[in-house]
């Protein structure tokens, strides 16, 4: 993990966002560090990362952090629960997800490393009084998609499961979006 460049002594949260190196998830990138958070850049292509992080500290001055893993390898899980700890996460946004591939590739990124990441979330936003976890769905994660099957069924996997945790978890102080 790269650490990071900048310091601002306003900065106001940290935010973890997984993969960050195109599409949705760079957009949330460039929205929270101009709002000011400091930020936690994930992605499997560390060039990428490493291209993300250079164009938000050339706009911003914020603290930009950036983490290579694969998600659905255990390692990578572990990787980014670390980048967790070590930059003090205040929101992990569970982001990264793709649309075609065998089953269980679909279901490991969108689905089952999700919510890998958001029990750990949830251990150490606990300890530490409180977080927030917000988990990017998709229309297909409420009415099948036709042509999408693996895609829309693990977002109705990731829906079912944020559901089913939002309530006790409130109660522990961490918030499921």
């Amino acid at each position: 993990m790269a650490s990071s460049q900048r310091k601002n002594p306003q900065t106001k949260k940290t935010v973890l966002i997984t993969g960050a190196t195109s599409g949705f998830g760079t957009h949330l990138a460039r929205a929270f560090a101009q709002a000011g958070y400091a930020i936690v850049l994930h992605g499997r292509d560390d060039k990428k990362l490493r291209a993300v992080k250079k164009e938000i500290l050339k706009k911003e001055n914020i603290n930009c952090a950036t983490v290579v893993a694969d998600l659905p390898k255990a390692k990578g899980i572990e990787a980014i629960l670390s980048a967790m700890r070590k930059q003090n996460v205040d929101i992990l946004i569970n982001n990264a997800a793709i649309h075609d591939g065998d089953i269980a590739d679909v279901f490991s990124t969108n689905a089952t490393s999700a919510i890998a990441l958001s029990y750990g979330a949830f251990k150490h936003f606990t300890s530490k009084n409180g977080g927030i976890i917000i988990n990017i769905n998709s229309v297909a994660g409420l009415k099948g998609s036709q042509g999408e099957a693996l895609y829309a069924s693990s977002k109705f996997a990731l829906r079912g499961f944020s559901e089913s945790v939002k309530e006790a978890w409130l109660k522990q102080g961490v918030r499921m979006i």
